[in-house]
């Protein structure tokens, strides 16, 4: 056998907050940012991080939001 699945239960291949917050940190610019991932209250949670730290405006999206590009 020259390879083998393996299983990893509670291995997420995500970025965390501090990976999230530190790709942001690199932007050129201040997009808008929405959180479209995630139970809502760590949605809500990385949106202030977001916004406390880095200046962006924030917001969690919602089912049925438009957001004009």
């Amino acid at each position: 056998m020259l390879a083998q699945i393996e299983y990893f239960d509670g291995f997420s291949a995500h970025a965390d907050q501090s990976e999230l917050l530190r790709w942001l940190a690199t932007r050129t610019t201040k997009p808008r940012f929405y959180a479209v991932h995630g139970e809502p209250p760590a949605a809500q949670a990385l949106c202030e991080a977001v916004h406390q730290r880095l200046g962006l405006d924030t917001r969690v999206a919602t089912r049925g939001l438009t957001i004009e590009l």
